[in-house]
């Protein structure tokens, strides 16, 4: 009788788990109600794919220099002008 009563006390603890793990992926995600602060752009920036491996190939954020360079605002190469 002993391991009758185990058997249902474990099946009753897994439907349990199984139960709450559902109600918590139904559930709607936690949201901010704030909205996210805007933040005016850098005068003259240019978002530019970044030739480095720092950064990943991605599109990250020139300042222009004198001489119509471009520098990374993330890992600092030069991009541009003449050769």
């Amino acid at each position: 009788m002993s391991t009758d009563l185990g058997a249902y006390i474990a099946a009753a603890a897994v439907v349990a788990v199984a139960a709450l793990t559902l109600i918590a992926r139904l559930a709607p995600p936690v949201r901010s109600s704030e909205p996210a602060p805007f933040s005016e752009p850098e005068p003259g920036v240019r978002y530019l794919q970044c030739d480095e491996l720092r950064c990943g190939h991605m599109t990250y954020p020139h300042r222009p220099q004198p001489g119509g360079t471009w520098v990374c605002v993330n890992c600092g190469t030069v991009k541009g002008g003449t050769s």
